[in-house]
């Protein structure tokens, strides 16, 4: 497992203590890479700013495509952090303002850190904006650098998300597979990750799916006609699951819209939970329902799909 630490000439400390903190908080042999920008070396300078550039684009929503134009310690500008500069919006960064852009760190080739003053650091032209995704969409974290417990809270925060991220992509793995227990090794080599890492997520990944189970508890529903539905949903897992997503859909006309509801099964004694929503069958004998379950810890749940079946009457 990778680690990459931008940074300036200027910030040894900050850079050596990111480095501490990955090893003591988040993984003890996560192989680190200082990529230092130095304005005195142009090559240099070009190559760390266009990774860093890379690692950026990928993090952000933007309107348009953009690059990143810096001022070096001169003053001089038009030192790009892009080859193709065609059809690019271009972003300023003066050279005072550097250390709002660095340090910032990458983890598995994935920008999660950067500075809490990067918006302010870069000059956009007004009719251009960027917004940086969150960590929990594959994007970053606003840090205070300047502060060590923040720093230290971060890694917390980019170490479980990445570790959620990682259990999940075991459970498909292991669907994928059709298997009971999970090949870490295999898992190791797909995702460049340390089998002691996984080692440590093993645990997670062999806990038992979720099961939750949606019935139909009121009448047959009317062709054409407003009917009421009630849908019981039980929690079969054997465990509580906290606060769960739960969505459901239905084909054009039936529903004005995917109904979404927020179930509590934070307690084991919770067993079902009611939810009620009114649809418009469109067709006879049956009207089909699809129910999506999603825990609210997680954006990358690995339970398919469940399909509901309602008995239309006609009128």
């Amino acid at each position: 497992m990778k680690a990459q630490i931008f940074s300036l000439e200027s910030q040894d400390r900050v850079r050596r203590l990111i480095e501490t903190l990955l090893r003591s908080d988040f993984y003890q042999r996560i192989s680190v890479e200082h990529l230092i920008y130095d304005d005195n070396d142009k090559a240099n300078a070009q190559r760390t700013g266009r990774s860093y550039l890379g690692l950026m684009k990928a993090s952000t929503i933007t309107v348009g495509d953009f690059t990143i134009e810096t001022e070096d310690e001169a003053g001089h500008w038009g030192y790009y952090w892009d080859d193709s500069l065609v059809k690019k919006h271009f972003l300023r960064l003066s050279d005072e303002l550097k250390t709002g852009v660095f340090p910032a760190v990458a983890i598995m080739d994935r920008m999660v850190m950067v500075p809490k003053g990067i918006h302010r650091a870069i000059d956009a032209p007004t009719d251009f904006s960027y917004l940086f995704r969150p960590l929990d969409l594959q994007g970053v974290l606003l840090v205070d650098f300047e502060d060590e417990e923040a720093i230290r809270r971060a890694i917390l925060r980019v170490g479980g998300q990445i570790g959620a991220e990682i259990v999940s992509l075991g459970l498909r793995h292991m669907s994928v597979q059709g298997a009971l227990t999970p090949d870490l090794e295999d898992l190791s080599q797909l995702l460049n990750v340390h089998l002691d890492f996984l080692q440590e997520l093993r645990r997670e990944i062999l806990r038992p799916l979720p099961h939750l189970m949606p019935r139909v508890t009121s009448e047959p529903v009317r062709l054409l006609r407003g009917s009421q539905v009630t849908l019981e949903i039980r929690n079969d897992s054997g465990y509580a699951l906290g606060t769960v997503r739960v969505q459901i859909r239905a084909p054009r006309r039936v529903m004005e819209a995917p109904l979404v509801r927020h179930l509590d099964f934070s307690s084991e004694r919770t067993a079902h939970r009611i939810i009620e929503f009114e649809v418009v069958p469109q067709t006879i004998p049956y009207c089909p329902l699809e129910v999506l379950v999603l825990l609210d810890d997680t954006t990358h749940d690995p339970m398919p799909p469940i399909p509901l079946i309602l008995k239309v009457l006609a009128n």
